[in-house]
């Protein structure tokens, strides 16, 4: 991508502090590319006993008997070019001793060319985030789990190939920091169809506890946004149809601002709330989710309910004949981008996952 010189300043400033603005829809401390948080978001707070859920709440790993891995990869369509999130993930869990799992995320955040406004080409400049992260979650006690996650996070933007004039002489760009999430899920078990047992799940979880981040050139550091998880959901067994019919609603509250001031007395406060809606039946769902934020951004405009959708298939290889503990899932989300507020033609974001577990 060619950019003049004003464009390009505008670009890379963008890019380096991409992970720092709580609005930015792009840092891979405060997203994922977990298709199921995608369409349901804070729903997922409340997701126990669901290893991929993690980045909403770190307590809901826990609660099944299972050790396996998942790759997920979603696009992220702002401007463009090959930008996109990948992120890989294992897990190990135990009803009776907990549950660990560890991941890495990586965000390209692709090239930009500097156009200087005489015509001249300056340097390219790529730019990327790193996410590595371990959570721990304990067993159930009384219905209780508790969990936490250290996540190291890291942002890099370098001069892939240019001159020394211009930005591309104070390149390359390093920003690190490490991050705590803490949170909790309780799970109240209630007989709401038949002789099944359904269940009702809250989960609570603040998210990115700590320090600033820091850039080593230029030395400066600046403040990372501090959030508040709440959700709430429903599961409905329908033993029949060997599924399920849940629903939850969420929301995730900024507790700070980049500005280091307590949210509720500075401008820059950024809530959102959502709702979700899943349908089991036979190893297949379709999932719903309504999304409401409080400030305008690619992927959603302030104050707008936007829908989000998805859907999932669940494969025991035993239901073929294969006898083997294996269960595979994949899923799929799709978010429509607002188009205000986007640079590309893109209409959509598309989230993938393919899942392995194995019982144990």
């Amino acid at each position: 991508m060619r950019y003049p010189y004003h464009v390009f300043c505008w670009l890379l400033l963008s890019l380096l502090f991409a992970s720092t603005a709580p609005a930015q829809p792009l840092g891979s401390l405060n997203a994922t590319p977990d298709p199921r948080t995608s369409v349901l978001g804070s729903v997922r707070t409340a997701a126990a006993g669901d290893p991929t859920a993690w980045g909403s709440n770190p307590a809901t790993i826990a609660d099944s008997a299972t050790v396996g891995a998942f790759l997920s990869n979603r696009n992220a369509p702002w401007i463009e070019g090959e930008i996109g999130y990948s992120e890989i993930g294992m897990w190990w869990s135990n009803p009776s001793y907990g549950a660990v799992s560890i991941n890495y995320s990586h965000l390209g955040l692709g090239e930009v060319q500097q156009v200087f406004q005489n015509g001249q080409l300056g340097a390219i400049v790529r730019s990327y985030d790193d996410l590595l992260s371990v959570t721990i979650a304990s067993p159930s006690i009384e219905g209780f789990r508790v969990g936490a996650t250290v996540k190291q996070f890291t942002t890099s933007t370098l001069a892939v190939f240019g001159s020394d004039s211009g930005f591309s002489s104070n390149l390359p760009v390093y920003g690190s920091g490490v991050w705590l999430d803490a949170g909790a899920t309780y799970q109240l078990p209630l007989t709401l169809h038949g002789n099944a047992e359904g269940p009702l799940c809250f989960g609570v979880a603040v998210r990115d506890l700590g320090g600033d981040m820091t850039y080593d050139e230029p030395s400066i550091q600046t403040p990372i946004a501090t959030w508040l998880n709440l959700g709430a959901a429903l599961t409905i067994p329908f033993p029949e149809f060997e599924g399920a019919i849940g629903v939850g609603v969420g929301t995730s509250l900024q507790l700070t601002s980049v500005d280091g001031l307590s949210a509720p007395t500075s401008g820059d406060r950024q809530n959102q709330f959502d709702a979700g809606l899943q349908l089991q039946a036979y190893g297949l769902s379709l999932r719903l989710g309504l999304h409401r934020q409080t400030v305008d951004d690619p992927y959603a405009e302030q104050s707008t309910l936007s829908p989000r959708y998805g859907f999932g298939v669940n494969l025991p290889l035993r239901q073929l004949g294969i006898n083997a503990p294996l269960i595979l899932d994949f899923d799929y989300g799709l978010l429509p981008l607002n188009a205000r507020a986007s640079f590309t033609t893109e209409q959509n974001v598309h989230a993938l996952q393919l899942r392995a577990s194995f019982l144990l």
